[in-house]
């Protein structure tokens, strides 16, 4: 199975949040068979959506990821978006709104939202159907020890 995450820029493949939500997650997903690819939207090629079993838009709020949403469905591939942050419950504040519109039509063509906290499940439900709402706490790696936690805590 292969996923391919689309993020906004280059720049964003070392941002911490590509890190925390998706490159932990590798090593999990090659001990099942399943291949993660994260590229940024302006390198998305017809070929790498084919390839892809699914598709998970993250932070690309522009009409280039609703082409690629359209191109998905198209192509009979899962599409779906990570919110990461809320940028959509607040439709009346002016720097919002452009947000919520593109929530709005996005919603209503993908396959499902991926997201990270119970307030962002509650925003999304108002877009898509709650069951097509997945929430997945950020990762960490199963392997260090409650121990090892508590170290890291107190060397911060």
């Amino acid at each position: 199975m292969r996923i391919t995450f689309i993020v906004p820029s280059p720049q964003w493949l070392t941002a911490a949040g590509v890190r925390i939500r998706y490159k932990r997650l590798e090593p999990f997903f090659d001990k099942k068979g399943c291949i993660i690819c994260i590229i940024p939207v302006q390198d998305v090629r017809v070929r790498l959506i084919q390839e892809a079993d699914f598709v998970i838009i993250s932070k690309v709020f522009s009409t280039d990821s609703l082409y690629i949403i359209s191109l998905c469905r198209t192509l009979g591939v899962k599409v779906g978006i990570d919110l990461f942050d809320d940028y959509f419950s607040e439709p009346k504040l002016s720097v919002f709104r452009k947000f919520h519109d593109w929530l709005e039509l996005a919603s209503k063509i993908i396959d499902f939202i991926l997201c990270s906290t119970d307030r962002m499940k509650h925003v999304a439900s108002k877009f898509i159907n709650p069951d097509l709402i997945y929430k997945i706490n950020d990762t960490k790696d199963p392997n260090i020890s409650f121990s090892e936690t508590k170290s890291f805590v107190e060397q911060k």
